[in-house]
């Protein structure tokens, strides 16, 4: 199977292929599992990102991901996700675009993105099954700002 170069073959694609830095070479080819591939950097260099990520978040992990203190700013834990989980009704699994009227009184509508809130929401409904499924209906008897100062509520924001 011969393998074709349109910028070689075709004078309309050559001429088009300037703009971007003209005909292929004579010395580009396939690559036939030689040196490193353009996709390798690129996953290495996201692994790297990740794991300069993980490691910048050790201080917030050893100090239980404070929530309040001068150590959420010193040390860029600061995080939206705390703050929406019980600022937007997500501790007592509110539907980011309810139109009930009690709802709407408690928390308002999310600001986030749809499909940031869309993601919260089903992180907010994984976090209730995977702690044992707190009891709502307390919950929605406290005031909110009552509800997201519980220990339980501070541990599933955790």
């Amino acid at each position: 199977m011969t393998h074709v170069h349109p910028t070689r073959e075709d004078r309309v694609v050559a001429t088009l292929s300037e703009v971007v830095g003209g005909p292929v070479g004579e010395h580009a080819g396939r690559r036939a599992g030689r040196g490193v591939s353009v996709l390798g950097v690129l996953l290495a260099m996201t692994a790297m990102t990740f794991a300069l990520g993980l490691v910048s978040k050790t201080a917030c992990a050893q100090d239980g991901w404070p929530t309040t203190g001068g150590t959420r700013f010193t040390h860029a834990c600061v995080s939206d996700v705390p703050d929406v989980y019980s600022g937007d009704g997500l501790d007592e699994l509110a539907w980011p675009w309810s139109s009930d009227a009690e709802t709407r009184l408690r928390y308002p509508v999310t600001e986030e993105p749809a499909a940031v809130a869309l993601w919260s929401y089903a992180a907010a409904r994984a976090t209730h099954l995977l702690s044992a499924t707190p009891d709502l209906s307390g919950r929605r008897t406290l005031a909110a700002e009552t509800v997201a100062a519980t220990d339980t509520v501070d541990d599933e924001r955790r």
